[in-house]
């Protein structure tokens, strides 16, 4: 599979730790090269076979987190009032505890 950009890709601003990040398609990418990407991907791969369930959920947790903290810096994300929520789960048919 190959991937060809509408636009031309723009680097962006360095990553925290260094790397280049390129935007794309409404989405931000770490630019790294491949050998280290394998050598995180095989660390991953070594570290969740080792952790908890315990431990692998709550750094799922953390990472959602800093997602969310990373949309919000960014003023990505939007809030709605509890009561128009409900209102549009009831307009689906859906529960609205």
């Amino acid at each position: 599979m190959t991937a060809q950009p509408i636009q031309p890709i723009q680097p962006g601003p360095a990553a925290p730790d260094g790397h280049d990040v390129i935007h794309l398609g409404g989405e931000t990418a770490v630019v790294v090269p491949t050998a280290e990407y394998r050598a995180l991907r095989t660390r991953l791969r070594v570290l969740e076979g080792a952790a908890s369930a315990e431990t692998l959920a709550e750094a799922e947790d953390l990472a959602a987190l800093e997602d969310w903290q990373a949309r919000e810096a960014a003023g990505k994300t939007r809030y709605r009032p509890a009561a128009d929520v409900r209102a549009e789960l009831e307009r689906l048919g859906l529960p609205a505890r």
